[in-house]
């Protein structure tokens, strides 16, 4: 778990000695460093700033736009200063990003243009790993905006994912993965579960002008609704659920059982790692996790 430690310690002092809180931040901040990317910083490519960050280092990236391929192999944290102009373009050529250790954060990037086979060349890869976090990006423009196989236990959340050539979303053989609070538009399938794509959580989503919404054959193990369902733009209300296409199980079809009525409104605070405060020590993937129990739609502090 990214910073986990920092986090307990943090939970020991926050609200009972603000200057002991900061004096704790600080000092777990000393052991992680930020590497700065951008055209007048010390890396001048987010590839080279990986492959010279530790574990459990920032990487933040400059607006800009970066003509790579990066591949991540280490629990970093890898954000952008401005979603909308740190652009990561894959040249149409292979995957954008791919992820291939476990509590890798990646937030705050426009991702596009990955090569030309649909089902193989991915926005961001997400392969026999887990424990990570995509969070607050633009996945565009790609043969699949985000694919998950073989990984369990990953989060997305807070993305517009859209205009993407095959899948917005993929999952296969992947178990306890949440997606939630995404805008999922404009795609070829919105969403598809596939070959033990199993205990999936999707809710607070909105698919939005899809040609194929969603599509499911995990044979009734995922969940479509907690509590909250989706927004599905195609969905008229003559029934009170929303039927998912794909596998059944005792013929039990997927489906979403709360669907809702209006188009999500999805707000990201930005992730603020600059000087720690008594209000920014405690860790995102934390904050995220009270985001899932409670259906908050502005998270992100980091410390």
């Amino acid at each position: 778990m990214y910073y986990e430690k920092s986090y307990e310690n943090c939970m020991k002092i926050v609200g009972l000695n603000p200057f002991a809180a900061k004096t704790e931040a600080i000092k777990y901040k000393r052991n992680k460093s930020i590497l700065n990317v951008g055209h007048e910083q010390t890396f001048r490519t987010i590839q080279s700033a990986i492959d010279a960050a530790n574990a459990s280092d920032i990487i933040s990236v400059d607006e800009g736009i970066y003509l790579e391929n990066i591949v991540i192999k280490k629990p970093v944290l890898l954000v952008g200063k401005n979603k909308k102009n740190v652009i990561i373009d894959g040249k149409g050529a292979g995957s954008v990003i791919s992820i291939e250790n476990p509590g890798i954060i990646v937030s705050g990037f426009t991702i596009r243009n990955s090569g030309g086979n649909e089902t193989q060349d991915v926005g961001i890869k997400i392969h026999s790993t887990s424990g990570g976090t995509i969070i607050n990006n633009n996945i565009m423009n790609n043969g699949v905006g985000i694919s998950i196989s073989f990984s369990d236990g990953n989060r997305i959340l807070y993305n517009d994912i859209n205009s993407n050539h095959n899948f917005g979303v993929f999952i296969r053989s992947s178990q306890d993965n949440k997606i939630y609070s995404n805008n999922i538009q404009n795609n070829v399938f919105g969403i598809s579960l596939n070959g033990g794509g199993r205990k999936t959580v999707i809710h607070s989503n909105n698919f939005i002008d899809n040609k194929e919404q969603a599509y499911d054959d995990g044979d009734g193990f995922n969940n479509w609704n907690d509590q909250i369902g989706n927004y599905w733009s195609d969905f008229n209300f003559s029934i009170d659920r929303y039927i998912i296409p794909g596998g059944h199980y005792k013929n039990l079809y997927p489906k979403d059982n709360h669907p809702l009525s209006n188009a999500i409104i999805i707000e990201f605070v930005p992730i603020d790692f600059s000087e720690p405060t008594r209000d920014n020590i405690c860790i995102l993937n934390k904050e995220v996790r009270e985001a899932e129990k409670k259906d908050v739609l502005g998270i992100g502090r980091y410390g």
